[in-house]
């Protein structure tokens, strides 16, 4: 059986539609049910076919244009375009859904959301705070924490995405969250 990566090659090298649907056709099988898990645990029921339909069409549309050369950026190249599918079917569903509101009721809602500025203050320096120690971390430790706690990708798909197994990415994960947390204390 052929890699992933190498049945997107094939797709890119093919030079006519039948062979480039054919190749189209088994990439989305081969990675297909991975995409659909993951919109599932962020795209309501309802719209779930149409995002997937909408991710398939994309990636076989604009295949082209990838050019990782790996398994793993592959996956992290579809995964991208289902986040922006998603994203996008959101977007189209709040222009949809938005009612102007009269200055009345937008003061109520300002008054009854306001923070104090030293609360502001203080989610703004936290947030600094975080984004230096994932600068110190480095490279590996980052991109393992950033995908984790920021994107929220489980351990399989972070596993996939550095090559290495679910279980090997959640110890590294691990060990790098353990060197944030030192770091935040002051230690090395």
């Amino acid at each position: 059986m052929a890699s992933l990566i190498e049945l997107v090659q094939a797709f890119q090298g093919a030079t006519t539609p039948e062979a480039k649907e054919r190749f189209g056709e088994s990439i989305i099988r081969r990675i297909g049910p991975l995409v659909r898990r993951f919109l599932m645990s962020r795209c309501p029921a309802d719209m779930l076919d149409d995002v997937l339909q909408e991710t398939f069409l994309a990636v076989v549309t604009s295949g082209e244009s990838f050019r990782g050369e790996s398994d793993g950026e592959f996956r992290a190249w579809f995964y991208a375009v289902a986040r922006n599918k998603l994203n996008a079917r959101f977007r189209e569903v709040m222009k949809r859904t938005f009612v102007p509101l009269d200055d009345g009721e937008v003061a109520s809602i300002v008054d009854a959301g306001a923070v104090d500025n030293h609360q502001a203050t203080a989610l703004v320096g936290e947030w600094e705070d975080v984004t230096a120690i994932l600068g110190k971390l480095g490279a590996p430790c980052k991109g393992f924490l950033w995908e984790r706690y920021f994107l929220g990708c489980d351990w399989e798909t972070i596993g996939e995405k550095h090559e290495i197994s679910r279980d090997a990415a959640r110890m590294a994960t691990k060990r790098c969250l353990k060197r944030a947390r030192g770091l935040s204390k002051g230690r090395p």
